[in-house]
């Protein structure tokens, strides 16, 4: 789901190819070289140098919302309300898990419907 996120940012995004050098991302474009420089010094395989791999779902639905017009224009996203609430709730049962904690049973089956709505948004 992240990376089609990623894929529907960067076909909406396509004709602003610095977008992260606009202000309003200011904080994402120095997370992203923080990430980068952690990363190298870490000796750590690095990632592709693309620098969408390095954004997280927070920083990725920030994006979406910040830039809305764009997603709604090329009918990617139908309702920003609608996907910015998807978006946040998938983001916290992703949260509990990277952090390998299990995800009671309601919670699973929230994750699971909020997905399906995630892919019936476009």
């Amino acid at each position: 789901m992240e990376n089609d996120l990623r894929d529907k940012i960067r076909t909406a995004l396509s004709d602003e190819p610095n977008w992260i050098d606009d202000p309003a991302f200011s904080k994402i474009k120095q997370d992203v070289f923080d990430r980068k420089k952690s990363e190298s010094e870490a000796r750590i395989l690095m990632r592709e140098p693309d620098d969408f791999v390095y954004l997280t779902l927070g920083e990725l639905k920030q994006v979406v919302i910040q830039k809305w017009k764009k997603f709604e224009d090329n009918g990617i996203f139908r309702e920003k309300k609608y996907i910015d609430r998807i978006l946040s709730d998938i983001n916290k049962a992703r949260i509990v898990i990277a952090h390998n904690a299990k995800l009671q049973k309601l919670y699973t089956d929230q994750l699971m419907l909020n997905l399906q709505y995630y892919g019936k948004q476009n």
